[in-house]
């Protein structure tokens, strides 16, 4: 019976199991860094356009402050002209009471 030494080749198939996982993982490893950057840029512009819409929407909303301020003096008119119409028309009233009275 002839020895065989497989010790050997168990040495051999073991080294080449190690740098199949050392390169699995360095790949891994790489990989995840890649879609960590790519994640990454994605938030970043993400990020820029949620601040390019807060600040298109603080002038919108600036904007209709404005508006409303604007609208409110202008119901503040509506409400004096009412009022002074009112009283115009008690005048007219009176007058035309008078009138009667006096031309009658």
């Amino acid at each position: 019976m002839s020895k065989v030494n497989l010790l050997n080749w168990r040495r051999k198939k073991l080294i080449q199991r190690t740098r199949r996982v050392i390169v699995a993982g360095i790949l891994l490893i790489g990989l995840l860094g890649i879609s960590t950057y790519i994640t990454f840029l994605y938030h970043q512009t993400q990020i820029g356009d949620l601040r390019m819409t807060n600040a298109l929407s603080q002038e919108l909303a600036k904007t209709l402050v404005q508006r409303i301020h604007q609208q409110q003096s202008l119901l503040e008119q509506i409400d004096f002209q009412n009022v002074e119409r009112k009283r115009i028309e008690q005048v007219q009233h009176e007058l035309a009471t008078y009138s009667f009275f006096f031309n009658g």
